[in-house]
């Protein structure tokens, strides 16, 4: 039974935290490979799988940071509000602002970081959830719930549907990643599957099925933060965006004078 600790500000639940285990005391709480929800309203939240948390009292901030070795650590966090999936590696957040700094880089030597909508597609983004597997887990899973709509869905089932039980294990290594970035829900205690609408979405617009969202918004800065989140408006300021995509089907382009854009 992972440990689980709630942030309370102002009488409210503005984060969760569940974990093997936390250390803290007066001056601090450190914690590693932390399930970590910021609750931005009562309904919608920023959460990603798999945090390492820095919390310090005497100037009440609070850090989440990917862990360097970790599998999840090129998963993004999830924007419920804004339907955006968030590439940054940390959040910074000082709790007597009502404001989330959002820090470093998908591509540190370029120091370049991006957000995309749910259900931004590409076919290179799809293929790269193979890793080591001769077939693409999205595609299976999605296979198989079409093939089985009312049975629930164990990697094990999956394997056996398409005589493939020896990769059974090198399967479930990569369900944990496909939890991380919004494609399904994986309870490893019972080892179900519960498939999400991006799973869905992806494999048809893999099998040219569906039409899909092509904003990704790029930032490169060379110092300071990539994002802000102001948690009164929930716009996100995004510093050092030189252009973006609305639409590649009629090649819409956004070129920006001032390196500057606002997601509401």
């Amino acid at each position: 039974i992972p440990a689980k600790i709630e942030v309370r500000k102002e009488g409210k639940v503005v984060m969760k935290l569940s974990g093997e285990a936390f250390v803290l005391d007066s001056e601090k709480m450190v914690g590693k490979q932390l399930k970590a929800s910021i609750y931005t309203s009562e309904k919608d939240s920023i959460f990603h799988p798999q945090m390492d948390i820095l919390y310090t009292a005497e100037d009440s901030i609070v850090i989440l940071k990917k862990p360097k070795r970790s599998v999840l650590r090129q998963v993004p966090f999830i924007s419920s509000y804004h339907e955006f999936f968030l590439f940054f590696e940390t959040i910074k957040w000082d709790l007597r602002r009502n404001e989330l700094e959002f820090t470093a880089f998908i591509d540190r030597e370029h120091k370049i970081s991006a957000i995309e909508s749910f259900d931004y597609f590409t076919k290179a983004r799809i293929d790269s959830y193979k890793g080591i597997l001769k077939f693409n887990p999205i595609g299976a899973i999605y296979r198989y719930a079409k093939v089985h709509p009312k049975d629930p869905i164990f990697p094990s089932k999956i394997m056996e549907e398409y005589n493939l039980m020896r990769d059974l294990k090198s399967f479930e290594r990569a369900l944990p990643k496909l939890e991380g970035a919004g494609f399904i829900t994986y309870n490893q205690q019972s080892q179900e599957i519960t498939p999400l609408p991006k799973l869905f979405n992806w494999a048809r617009a893999a099998r040219k099925k569906k039409d899909f969202d092509a904003i990704q918004i790029l930032s490169q800065v060379d110092t300071g933060s990539h994002g802000l989140l102001g948690l009164e408006d929930m716009e996100i300021e995004m510093a050092g965006v030189r252009m973006f995509s609305l639409s590649d089907s009629v090649f819409v382009r956004c070129i920006l004078s001032i390196e500057k854009v606002i997601i509401q």
